[in-house]
């Protein structure tokens, strides 16, 4: 029996039985494709005759094989990594894979990780790139913070800055502003931790046309040593790294 495919293809059971339909129709011509099931080969009309298409397949000629380029379609080969890190290949196709793997450097480009305002203001990563939002984020010193006055000492007031301290981006505590009332030699606030100086350090200031000192532990008390009668009005400029 035989089946029914689109024309110019059949099956067929054997050799015999395609021999014969090809006697009886007029309309196998050259390109025509049969198939037989036993044995089960491929044939092509070829000159009136049916021949294994293995007998021809030597005389297929060889696709031709074009590279690809920047303005034609074709085989390309994938780089490797070390193809992609020197930057000169200009056949071999780049794969994400390899592209994530060509880190930038000082002496080439490459894929680079952006730093964070932390990263950037820390100053100790390699690796990273510095961005404009980052830079500008990480060289903004943080808010002024208000701290609680102890032992009498209360904010002078307008038209003074009221006590306030802050680190700057470069690790520099800064204490401003000036206060009144309070007892010489005792605390008028305290610091917290990160804000602290290793070492007590000593600044010296002026109050009441007296020379009197600002004291800074290391334990973050801030005292005023003071002339008798000078504590109407002192004011503190103090700077340090903690």
């Amino acid at each position: 029996m035989t089946e029914q495919l689109p024309a110019g293809r059949r099956i067929y059971p054997d050799v015999a039985a395609m021999n014969t339909a090809a006697e009886l129709s007029p309309t196998f011509s050259s390109g025509h494709l049969a198939a037989t099931l036993d044995p089960p080969a491929l044939y092509i009309r070829n000159e009136g005759q049916w021949v294994p298409l293995a007998s021809v397949a030597g005389n297929i000629p060889a696709p031709t094989v074009v590279n690809a380029s920047e303005t034609a379609a074709g085989i390309a080969e994938l780089a490797t990594t070390e193809e992609t890190n020197a930057g000169t290949d200009t056949f071999r196709i780049v794969t994400p894979a390899r592209l994530s793997g060509r880190t930038a450097t000082e002496e080439r480009s490459g894929v680079v990780e952006l730093a964070t305002a932390a990263e950037t203001q820390a100053g100790t990563d390699g690796t990273r790139a510095i961005h404009p939002a980052g830079m500008k984020t990480a060289m903004t010193p943080e808010a002024w913070i208000t701290p609680t006055l102890t032992n009498g000492w209360v904010n002078f007031g307008a038209p003074r800055e009221n006590l306030s301290f802050r680190k700057t981006v470069t690790g520099d505590v800064v204490i401003r502003g000036s206060v009144k009332n309070g007892a010489t030699g005792t605390v008028v606030f305290t610091l917290p931790v990160g804000y602290r100086p290793a070492n007590e350090r000593q600044f010296p200031t002026v109050a009441g046309g007296q020379l009197g000192s600002v004291v800074v532990s290391s334990t973050g008390t801030v005292a005023l040593t003071l002339g008798a009668g000078s504590s109407a009005n002192v004011t503190v400029e103090v700077r340090f790294d903690a």
